[in-house]
């Protein structure tokens, strides 16, 4: 499928062309449909070496092209879904596809040479995440992932050049590529100045929704996969509390530590009023119930010759329609 079948798609289905096509949401990240993760023009020329397919049945994957990492994890989009037991694996897939992207933001930061090379669409490996339509299910994995990394932890040393912190990468990846966005669209109005920071909006589920929703504005989560965001938002911040709780322990009782050097300091969180952890946990527990049986129970209604169709040469069949309806979907 070539890039201009897409306009021909969009007519024959009444979809919008914008729903079609895939958007770059962060350097290296992009957004699509299964229309994008089979148009091997635009994998071409977006230097797409790795795809992650989050449709249900792997609809989308490319079969003849060895040269593209593909991992399939179904998913349903569907209220009580469990998605968020699956943001550990999505998350690893693509932080192992972006981290030529950022190990390079880290050294351009150490060396301060002012050369983005990070940005570079062809230097570095990209990745598509794509669902049925990119709104959905692509968008839950995304934003799940930016959040993780904004809450990653970084083992701090005595060397001070590795001790660059992944929110200040972050930062310099997003100031560089607004930075070259403005470049090759040749607007009259001012250019961003370089020096001028931008607060890295991935510390909340809210935050980070509006973000992708400006870069891709038919993103929406469905209800549970939002809230489950959230809690996954929590996990990561009282994991992220742990860490710095154990590194100051860890400073306290080394008493051999030369005091002179230097290390970054640790991004404190703001206090909560209240500590939602059990409140989170037992709702998860209620999430994963309700999915756990319906998971079960479409198993069960799939292979259930009661409900099935049979086709002309006699086979059995049951339609996806079918099994939803059965389970009030």
């Amino acid at each position: 499928m070539t890039t201009n079948n897409f306009k021909d798609l969009a007519k024959k289905t009444h979809e919008k062309f914008s729903l079609l096509n895939a958007t770059n949401v962060f350097p290296g990240l992009w957004i699509g449909s299964i229309y994008a993760a089979t148009d091997e023009e635009f994998l071409n020329n977006n230097n797409i070496k790795h795809i992650l397919n989050v449709t249900e049945d792997g609809q989308g994957i490319i079969k003849t092209n060895n040269s593209i990492n593909v991992m399939h994890i179904p998913i349903r989009d569907e209220v009580n879904f469990n998605v968020m037991k699956l943001f550990p694996k999505t998350c690893q897939f693509i932080d192992n596809a972006l981290n030529s992207r950022f190990q390079q933001a880290k050294r351009e930061l150490i060396n301060k040479d002012g050369i983005a090379e990070c940005i570079s669409k062809n230097k570095y490996d990209n990745i598509l995440v794509h669902c049925q339509l990119g709104i959905s299910r692509s968008a839950t994995v995304v934003a799940a992932y930016l959040l993780f990394k904004f809450y990653e932890y970084d083992t701090h040393t005595t060397n001070k050049n590795d001790n660059i912190d992944t929110r200040k990468i972050l930062q310099y990846l997003l100031e560089n590529d607004i930075l070259i966005n403005e470049d090759n669209n040749n607007k009259d109005n001012e250019k961003i100045n370089k020096k001028t920071s931008i607060d890295v909006p991935f510390d909340r589920v809210s935050s980070v929704l509006k973000y992708l929703q400006r870069k891709r504005p038919t993103i929406k989560p469905n209800n549970g996969f939002e809230r489950q965001l959230y809690l996954w938002q929590s996990k990561l911040e009282h994991n992220y509390e742990k860490e710095v709780q154990r590194s100051i322990k860890r400073k306290m009782k080394d008493k051999d530590s030369n005091s002179t050097s230097s290390s970054p300091s640790l991004s404190p969180l703001p206090k909560r009023k209240e500590d939602n952890r059990l409140s989170n946990s037992l709702e998860y527990f209620k999430i994963y119930s309700i999915s756990k049986c319906n998971d079960i129970k479409y198993k069960y209604l799939s292979k259930k010759k009661s409900i099935s169709t049979i086709d002309s040469n006699g086979n059995s069949k049951i339609t996806k329609e079918e099994v939803a309806k059965k389970l009030n979907l």
